[in-house]
């Protein structure tokens, strides 16, 4: 930050004003040291250097959070549209004063430590609480995990400065080489065909069905094949028949196979372009942990046939967009999982999507990197129940 004034706020307290990113922040002082700086986030966060705690107690809000940025610790909460850069230790340690609620009174103040109180009562990381020490949250906001917020409000505009959207693409392919391999060669259905044969669109969004339990005869080769076919092949460079954040096709997609007529038990490695399977481990104890991992997804009421994981290797995302990545390869995850339910229920398959999934599981059954490659989605497949045919 650029340091423009020592600029005298009210009797008992002054504030070091700069600019970052055109907004005015305020500096609390101590000497030639900094204290704590109040960092707007957006162009409509105020800073009222009058501001004081009222008579009641106060505490950290559930939301509010710290880590390290260079050489100081940033304090910040997604209910707020700003964030305090903590540059001293007696600031961090009035900080810590709230952890559990207090009142204002009982914490001893010097000016110095004034300034410091006035920035955490307009930071909103600081709220009140009520007689029992309970925090007294905004409406709606006892409904979120702290997470969840979290994750809410920086991928998406309105409460942060951080970089967001687009950038130039790295010179590198979106999608991987596909270097030669054996492997198994899957049906691939005659399009054209099903064009023509398949049953109209709106009859299969109304008979989609999450389907748990398959049927007692195992999916056979044949259909796994055509289901990748139909729902994830490579049909161009950057065309698939999903669609993915700005063509990039992160999602890499990993067949779990329990029961599967033509195809023996493991880990299979899915490639679009050249539509074949590549065994990745054999049904060794991390395989199977992937399937009981699915079990309990299910509530522990299905055994899944085929588990299908969709990993995503985040270099692709990361290297076009900033900020929101993780964000686009769930709502690629979504998408996926729609046209694999549709597909599924076109094929008179019995699909369906999990809601979560253990990616550190994944991790050691494929031997991925968990930070370069992760799995964000699982869907299973399986044979139809004789009674729903």
């Amino acid at each position: 930050m650029n340091s423009t004034a020592t600029a005298p706020i009210s009797s008992r307290s002054a504030f070091l004003l700069s600019q970052r990113n055109g907004w005015t922040c305020y500096t609390a002082m101590s000497g030639d040291d900094k204290l704590a700086t109040f960092v707007p986030t957006t162009e409509r966060t105020r800073f009222d250097p009058a501001l004081r705690f009222g008579p009641g107690s106060f505490a950290l809000s559930r939301f509010a959070y710290m880590r390290r940025e260079e050489n100081d610790l940033v304090l910040e909460s997604p209910l707020a549209g700003s964030q305090i850069l903590v540059h001293h230790s007696s600031a961090m340690a009035l900080v810590s004063a709230f952890v559990s609620p207090v009142r204002a009174a009982e914490v001893s103040l010097s000016s110095e430590a004034e300034a410091v109180l006035t920035i955490l009562v307009n930071s909103g990381a600081i709220v009140e609480c009520d007689e029992t020490g309970r925090e007294r949250e905004l409406a709606g906001s006892s409904q979120w995990e702290f997470h969840d917020l979290l994750f809410h409000a920086r991928s998406r505009l309105g409460r942060h400065a951080n970089p967001y959207g687009g950038r130039i693409p790295a010179p590198f392919a979106i999608e991987s080489i596909e270097e030669p391999f054996e492997g198994i060669e899957l049906y691939a259905p005659d399009i054209e065909n099903l064009k023509r044969d398949d049953p109209p669109f709106a009859q299969v969004v109304e008979m989609r069905r999450s389907v748990r339990t398959g049927g007692k005869a195992p999916i056979t080769a044949r259909e796994l094949g055509e289901f990748l076919y139909r729902s994830a092949r490579a049909r161009s460079e950057g065309n698939r028949p999903y669609p993915s954040a700005g063509g990039c096709y992160e999602l890499e997609l990993y067949s779990v196979v329990q029961r599967c007529e033509g195809v023996d038990a493991g880990l299979y490695h899915y490639r679009p372009r050249s539509h074949r399977l590549r065994r990745v481990a054999e049904p060794n104890e991390d395989v199977t942990d992937l399937l009981a991992r699915a079990r309990i997804a299910t509530g522990e009421t299905a055994e899944p046939q085929i588990l299908i994981v969709y990993a995503a290797r985040m270099e692709r995302l990361t290297a076009r967009y900033q900020g929101v990545p993780y964000a686009l390869a769930l709502k690629d995850a979504g998408v996926l999982q729609q046209t694999m339910c549709l597909t599924a229920t076109a094929m008179g398959l019995a699909g369906c999507p999990l809601g979560g999934g253990d990616s550190d599981a994944f991790a050691r059954a494929s031997g991925r990197d968990y930070y370069r490659e992760t799995s964000v989605g699982e869907f299973m497949l399986g044979s139809l129940p004789e009674a729903q045919k």
